[in-house]
């Protein structure tokens, strides 16, 4: 797999994205991997198209944190 960036013209609009809105969630998906998964980069749009590409992922919860774990000592 190429490690980008993703051009326009390597994909095929659709009716539901262009070729220009592929390329950016082929090159905004490497850039998140990259950055070891930073938090800042995983907006609702790009949870949306993930799990438009992927199926449910996951519940998007706006300002929840997946990147930390809580725990609580009884």
């Amino acid at each position: 797999m190429p490690k980008g960036p993703f051009f326009p013209a390597e994909f095929m609009p659709t009716k539901f994205s262009t070729d220009a809105d592929k390329a950016d969630f082929g090159n905004h998906f490497l850039r998140f991997i990259e950055s070891e998964w930073a938090q800042a980069l995983f907006t609702k749009d790009f949870y949306h198209r993930l799990s438009c590409c992927f199926g449910h992922i996951a519940n998007y919860v706006e300002g929840a944190s997946m990147w930390s774990v809580h725990t609580i000592a009884a």
